[in-house]
Protein backbone atom coordinates (compact mmCIF):
# COMPACT_ATOMS: atom_id res chain seq x y z
CA UNK A 1 0.00 0.00 0.00
CA UNK A 2 1.07 3.07 -0.51
CA UNK A 3 0.43 5.15 2.87
CA UNK A 4 2.36 8.14 1.32
CA UNK A 5 -0.96 9.62 -0.49
CA UNK A 6 -3.81 11.21 1.57
CA UNK A 7 -7.43 9.42 1.47
CA UNK A 8 -9.98 11.60 -0.18
CA UNK A 9 -12.72 13.12 1.75
CA UNK A 10 -16.14 12.02 1.03
CA UNK A 11 -17.17 15.61 -0.24
CA UNK A 12 -13.54 15.40 -2.66
CA UNK A 13 -14.98 11.84 -4.01
CA UNK A 14 -18.26 13.86 -4.62
CA UNK A 15 -17.30 16.58 -6.69
CA UNK A 16 -15.43 13.72 -8.19
CA UNK A 17 -18.41 12.47 -9.31
CA UNK A 18 -19.89 15.94 -10.33
CA UNK A 19 -22.55 15.97 -7.91
CA UNK A 20 -22.59 16.70 -4.25
CA UNK A 21 -25.19 14.81 -2.13
CA UNK A 22 -26.12 17.89 -0.50
CA UNK A 23 -26.78 19.69 -4.13
CA UNK A 24 -29.03 16.96 -5.47
CA UNK A 25 -32.35 18.22 -6.86
CA UNK A 26 -35.75 16.86 -5.74
CA UNK A 27 -36.14 13.83 -7.99
CA UNK A 28 -39.67 13.96 -9.56
CA UNK A 29 -41.23 10.48 -10.39
CA UNK A 30 -40.40 9.50 -14.25
CA UNK A 31 -43.69 8.55 -15.91
CA UNK A 32 -46.79 9.17 -16.33
CA UNK A 33 -48.55 6.17 -14.08
CA UNK A 34 -45.54 7.63 -11.38
CA UNK A 35 -47.17 11.12 -11.85
CA UNK A 36 -50.18 10.14 -11.58
CA UNK A 37 -49.62 8.07 -8.27
CA UNK A 38 -47.77 10.66 -6.97
CA UNK A 39 -50.29 13.04 -7.43
CA UNK A 40 -52.85 10.72 -5.82
CA UNK A 41 -50.87 10.04 -2.82
CA UNK A 42 -50.69 13.94 -2.22
CA UNK A 43 -53.90 14.43 -2.30
CA UNK A 44 -55.19 11.41 -0.05
CA UNK A 45 -52.07 13.45 2.42
CA UNK A 46 -53.83 16.53 2.48
CA UNK A 47 -57.16 14.73 2.79
CA UNK A 48 -56.24 13.08 6.20
CA UNK A 49 -54.33 16.34 7.24
CA UNK A 50 -57.18 17.99 6.60
CA UNK A 51 -59.35 15.70 8.84
CA UNK A 52 -56.95 15.80 12.13
CA UNK A 53 -57.48 19.56 11.96
CA UNK A 54 -61.50 20.05 11.08
CA UNK A 55 -63.76 20.01 13.83
CA UNK A 56 -67.07 17.61 14.47
CA UNK A 57 -68.59 17.55 11.21
CA UNK A 58 -72.72 18.81 11.54
CA UNK A 59 -71.59 22.55 11.18
CA UNK A 60 -72.08 25.16 14.33
CA UNK A 61 -74.84 22.88 15.71
CA UNK A 62 -73.05 19.85 16.19
CA UNK A 63 -69.79 21.82 17.62
CA UNK A 64 -72.16 23.31 19.80
CA UNK A 65 -73.05 19.87 21.17
CA UNK A 66 -69.58 18.71 21.14
CA UNK A 67 -68.44 21.33 23.57
CA UNK A 68 -71.31 20.26 25.85
CA UNK A 69 -70.73 16.85 25.50
CA UNK A 70 -67.18 18.06 26.66
CA UNK A 71 -68.28 20.02 29.38
CA UNK A 72 -70.60 17.40 31.03
CA UNK A 73 -67.98 14.27 30.88
CA UNK A 74 -68.23 12.76 33.96
CA UNK A 75 -71.10 14.17 35.34
CA UNK A 76 -75.02 12.70 35.94
CA UNK A 77 -76.23 14.52 32.65
CA UNK A 78 -73.61 13.16 29.93
CA UNK A 79 -75.72 10.67 28.42
CA UNK A 80 -78.59 12.84 27.99
CA UNK A 81 -75.81 15.14 26.46
CA UNK A 82 -75.09 12.38 23.95
CA UNK A 83 -78.49 10.91 23.29
CA UNK A 84 -79.11 14.84 22.45
CA UNK A 85 -76.55 14.68 19.67
CA UNK A 86 -77.53 11.77 18.78
CA UNK A 87 -80.96 12.88 18.38
CA UNK A 88 -80.04 15.78 16.25
CA UNK A 89 -76.61 15.22 14.71
CA UNK A 90 -76.73 11.55 14.17
CA UNK A 91 -73.61 9.24 14.42
CA UNK A 92 -70.64 11.41 15.72
CA UNK A 93 -67.91 10.85 12.34
CA UNK A 94 -65.20 12.99 14.50
CA UNK A 95 -62.27 10.70 16.07
CA UNK A 96 -62.40 12.41 19.27
CA UNK A 97 -65.98 13.17 19.86
CA UNK A 98 -66.69 9.32 19.06
CA UNK A 99 -64.01 8.18 21.19
CA UNK A 100 -65.32 10.22 24.31
CA UNK A 101 -69.34 8.53 23.52
CA UNK A 102 -67.12 4.91 24.77
CA UNK A 103 -67.39 6.76 28.55
CA UNK A 104 -71.28 6.43 28.52
CA UNK A 105 -73.08 4.18 30.61
CA UNK A 106 -76.18 3.88 28.20
CA UNK A 107 -75.90 0.58 25.78
CA UNK A 108 -77.45 3.08 22.53
CA UNK A 109 -74.75 5.74 22.78
CA UNK A 110 -71.75 3.60 23.35
CA UNK A 111 -73.08 1.73 19.94
CA UNK A 112 -73.24 5.44 18.19
CA UNK A 113 -69.59 6.13 19.02
CA UNK A 114 -68.76 2.75 17.86
CA UNK A 115 -69.98 3.13 14.92
CA UNK A 116 -68.63 6.30 14.57
CA UNK A 117 -65.49 5.07 15.24
CA UNK A 118 -65.83 2.44 12.32
CA UNK A 119 -66.49 5.09 10.05
CA UNK A 120 -63.57 7.02 10.64
CA UNK A 121 -61.44 3.86 10.62
CA UNK A 122 -63.24 3.10 6.99
CA UNK A 123 -62.45 6.61 5.92
CA UNK A 124 -58.55 7.25 6.53
CA UNK A 125 -57.49 4.92 9.03
CA UNK A 126 -57.80 4.92 12.43
CA UNK A 127 -54.28 4.92 14.94
CA UNK A 128 -55.48 3.69 17.95
CA UNK A 129 -54.10 5.07 21.08
CA UNK A 130 -53.46 3.13 24.59
CA UNK A 131 -56.12 4.45 26.21
CA UNK A 132 -58.45 3.79 23.28
CA UNK A 133 -57.40 0.64 22.92
CA UNK A 134 -57.54 -0.16 26.30
CA UNK A 135 -61.35 0.84 26.28
CA UNK A 136 -62.14 -0.85 23.07
CA UNK A 137 -60.91 -4.25 24.86
CA UNK A 138 -63.30 -3.54 27.99
CA UNK A 139 -66.03 -3.12 25.51
CA UNK A 140 -64.96 -6.23 23.80
CA UNK A 141 -66.09 -8.04 27.05
CA UNK A 142 -69.72 -6.41 27.03
CA UNK A 143 -72.50 -8.67 27.45
CA UNK A 144 -74.29 -6.74 24.41
CA UNK A 145 -72.47 -8.36 21.08
CA UNK A 146 -73.19 -5.61 18.86
CA UNK A 147 -70.76 -3.55 21.06
CA UNK A 148 -68.45 -6.33 21.87
CA UNK A 149 -67.81 -7.42 17.80
CA UNK A 150 -68.05 -3.79 17.01
CA UNK A 151 -65.03 -2.99 19.64
CA UNK A 152 -63.56 -6.35 17.92
CA UNK A 153 -63.73 -5.03 14.61
CA UNK A 154 -61.92 -1.99 15.87
CA UNK A 155 -58.82 -3.53 17.55
CA UNK A 156 -58.11 -5.56 14.47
Amino acid sequence: MNEDKERLSWKEIDQLKGQSRRSQPYRTPRGDKAKARAKEATKEYLKRADRLFSGPSGGAQARNFAKEIGAKRGQSDFDDACRSFINECGTPTDLELASIFLDSEDDEVITSGLKGLLTVQKKSGLALTSGLRARLRTLAQHSLDEIAYSAEDLLR
